[in-house]
């Protein structure tokens, strides 16, 4: 258990760190609002799609949503991880934690 605990905080440590260095520059993903501080919080997309099912419930029509959880939590293959890293200037120590 303490080693599940270990793992989650130095996770959440590295991935505070890369994200804070991509900010700074500009080159994080405008995909992942909802997961950026200080953006678009999660309430502004909700509030959103609250006010489509408003306008669609008035108007008399349905709407359908479809949510792709593979795009959503941005899984990319290992290899192509580190040309990324590489092709964005990230430096090499965050490399090396990973």
């Amino acid at each position: 258990m303490i080693s599940s605990v270990m793992d989650k905080l130095y996770s959440d440590i590295i991935e505070q760190s890369i994200s804070s260095w991509a900010e700074h520059r500009h080159i994080q993903a405008l995909g992942q609002e909802g997961f950026r501080p200080n953006v678009y919080s999660r309430i502004h997309h909700l509030v959103t799609l609250r006010v489509i099912m408003e306008e669609s419930r008035l108007k008399g029509e349905r709407i359908c949503c479809f949510v792709d959880f593979r795009k959503a939590y941005n899984i990319v293959p290992r290899s192509e991880r580190w040309k990324i890293m590489i092709e964005i200037g990230m430096p090499l120590q965050y490399k090396a934690v990973m």
